[in-house]
């Protein structure tokens, strides 16, 4: 399907007649935004405005803008539609690069016009990233984890490139943790030691006979620069682990 997002993917899919699949994957963005703050997993901050506070002169915003700032980072502008914006078959939009307002500004003038009731603005602090993987915590009821990893999250998402390394993990095996798991593939070592780093630190933890294993679809990147992990995405919807 075209469009690098799943509200792009749900629209196509309601273009294309497939009305009970693209409700399957419709998800509510602020839960999972919410879901994924409880987790307590490495992520980017965010706040929420409605479009006509993203202003100047928004003391709110303005205070977010240089926190992050101050610590060089960027920002993350997404434009998500309300219910009464996703009925009329708009989808999320995003905006990533180094502080400009004024870039910032026109983008959200582009994407919602004079229709503000249509969007909510969602913000948060952002890095370039160097990797992005995506882990399936949950397949089979809880039996099977599989895991990639690419250089860009948003191109392995939707299908345009192929990751660098993958693996599947089996808890009906015998063994260890090791014993268990079947790489498919590693083109990129480096991208192989991260995305098994992010699954033993964060996903699969503690003993490896018998680890404590987080369900869930999960999203993650490793910035460029300082090789932080940080995890963008947390769903629970059941479509997204079969």
């Amino acid at each position: 399907m075209s469009g690098k997002t799943m509200s792009d993917w749900e629209k196509n899919a309601r273009a294309q007649g497939f009305e009970e699949y693209a409700n399957s994957i419709r998800t509510n963005k602020d839960l999972d935004m919410e879901n994924l703050k409880k987790t307590g997993l490495p992520q980017y901050n965010w706040i929420s405005i409605s479009f006509k506070e993203f202003d100047e002169k928004n003391e709110f915003l303005n205070s977010f803008f240089k926190k992050y700032i101050e610590k060089n980072y960027g920002f993350c502008v997404r434009a998500i539609p309300t219910p009464e914006g996703e009925e009329k078959k708009h989808t999320r939009k995003n905006i990533k690069c180094f502080f400009d307002f004024e870039k910032y500004k026109k983008f959200l003038e582009n994407i919602v016009g004079k229709d503000e009731n249509l969007f909510r603005i969602i913000i948060s602090n952002w890095l370039p990233s160097k990797y992005g993987g995506v882990i399936f915590s949950g397949i089979e009821n809880g039996k099977i984890i599989r895991a990639e990893i690419a250089n860009d999250l948003e191109k392995l998402t939707s299908g345009e490139i192929n990751p660098l390394a993958s693996f599947i993990y089996d808890r009906k095996k015998l063994g260890n943790i090791k014993d268990k798991t079947e790489w498919l593939k590693y083109d990129d070592k480096i991208a192989k030691d991260y995305l098994w780093k992010v699954f033993r630190n964060y996903i699969a933890t503690g003993d490896s006979f018998n680890p404590f294993l987080r369900e869930g679809y999960f999203e993650f990147i490793i910035t460029e620069k300082e090789k932080e992990i940080k995890f963008v995405d947390f769903k629970l919807n059941e479509m997204y682990l079969k």
